[in-house]
């Protein structure tokens, strides 16, 4: 498992609960899937 010495995961929930809410709300599937988000993780890693 890869450690940094700083955080940066601050920012990164922002994007996806902004798609979350909404579905959740309107029972619609939100934009940025868990697909999507694991592809984004492991771009980083």
């Amino acid at each position: 498992m890869p450690k940094w010495d700083f955080l940066w995961f601050q920012g990164v929930c922002v994007g996806v609960m902004e798609q979350v809410q909404p579905a959740i709300a309107s029972g619609t599937p939100p934009a940025l899937t868990a697909g999507d988000t694991v592809k984004a993780v492991a771009l980083i890693v």
